[in-house]
């Protein structure tokens, strides 16, 4: 590299260094979601940005408070973004949602942690119980709906703020309260969870800019559905499928073009099945043919195509007529197949004796038996 190079590489990361953009987020006090500590800042609100910063060539500054005042501090912009955030009428008024989830927030019930009463899991021990809820909130009808399926009984009470719920649980207003599983608090024990909702990023209103560079980091760090949602390509198309079928697209390109290239020839065809003739001629070396294959099959490692080879080889030895093997007679080819279907029996031989597969069709056909067997155990 020429010094005129590297003073240019120099000076482009000095200036990336110097012109860095900081973002502040607002972190909600959530167990595990961000903590600061002697030695750093650790949490799930952490990793996240540090991954989405490599993107966006950011440099990250953490407000932490309640999620109240989060909401607060992005409303008088102290703060750019603020997140998780489930999707509601009201906030997509005030502020912008994040094109891509950033995760999935499940609905769940807690109530104090010395609390005797309730137990989890236990919708019996739930029944006449106090349950506090935000006002407007998205997990309500989901509650609703779950104790109607398993038939419990509750009075509600709704909170304007997740301080007045959080206060109200403690003063022993309220029995339980419902919150996301990221806000659980420290004195808190969970009881159960229901339902699940996509949480988002919220940024400012008329911080269009922001939402762009967020969606597109986002989009480069998450592994998020694009255009189909079926299960077998969530890892995206499997390597050895798509090598197969792009040969198999050559090979039909290729005989297309043929077609087209060659003129045909309509051919009378006068019989599909073997009459008597042509079973009593071949009778003889089916019958070979497949005893030769199965004894073949039943060998490891040896299949079909040794199998065919040898007994069209015992049948043109034992041919009153081995010169005209090689011209299509029908002995040779009866032999062959027949040592070839016959193989694929005899490869089941030490497959379900030793557990070891007679060729390539009786691994695969293994290798189903294994997995059918590890489903069953899960």
């Amino acid at each position: 590299m020429s010094r005129f190079s590297r003073c240019i590489a120099l000076f482009v990361i000095v200036c990336s260094c110097v012109f860095a953009r900081t973002v502040n987020v607002g972190c909600p006090d959530f167990q595990q979601f961000y903590t600061r500590t002697a030695i750093g800042e650790k949490g799930y609100a952490v990793s996240l940005m540090s991954e989405l910063s490599r993107y966006a060539d950011w440099d990250v500054d953490y407000q932490q408070g309640t999620w109240d005042q989060c909401l607060s501090w992005l409303k008088n912009g102290k703060v750019d973004l603020v997140f998780p955030a489930n999707y509601t009428a009201e906030r997509a008024s005030q502020y912008l949602y994040g094109s891509i989830p950033c995760g999935v927030d499940f609905a769940s019930l807690f109530t104090k942690a010395d609390e005797q009463r309730f137990f989890y899991q236990d919708p019996e021990s739930w029944n006449g119980m106090v349950v506090g809820v935000l006002k407007g909130g998205v997990y309500g009808d989901s509650f609703r709906s779950y104790c109607k399926e398993n038939h419990i009984t509750f009075e509600v009470k709704e909170f304007s703020s997740f301080e007045t719920l959080n206060d109200a649980l403690e003063q022993g207003k309220v029995d339980t309260i419902i919150r996301s599983t990221f806000s659980m608090g420290m004195n808190q024990k969970l009881l159960c969870r229901f339902g699940y909702e996509d949480v988002f990023y919220l940024v400012g209103k008329n911080n269009v800019v922001l939402k762009e560079e967020l969606d597109a980091a986002m989009d480069k760090t998450c592994a998020y559905l694009r255009f189909f949602r079926f299960q077998g390509f969530y890892d995206g198309i499997p390597f050895i499928p798509a090598l197969i079928g792009l040969f198999a697209l050559s090979e039909v390109f290729a005989n297309f073009e043929q077609l087209l290239k060659s003129e045909g020839k309509a051919m009378k065809i006068e019989h599909v099945l073997p009459n008597r003739k042509d079973i009593k001629t071949i009778s003889r070396a089916v019958v070979t043919g497949g005893l030769i294959g199965t004894f073949i099959g039943a060998i490891p490692g040896a299949g079909g195509d040794i199998a065919a080879f040898v007994s069209y080889s015992e049948a043109k030895r034992v041919s009153k007529h081995p010169e005209l093997f090689g011209t299509g007679v029908p002995e040779g080819v009866a032999a062959s197949e027949s040592a070839n279907n016959g193989c694929s029996g005899g490869a089941m031989i030490p497959m379900l004796s030793l557990g070891v597969p007679g060729d390539s069709n009786t691994a695969v056909l293994m290798g189903a038996f294994i997995m059918i067997l590890c489903m069953n155990q899960i």
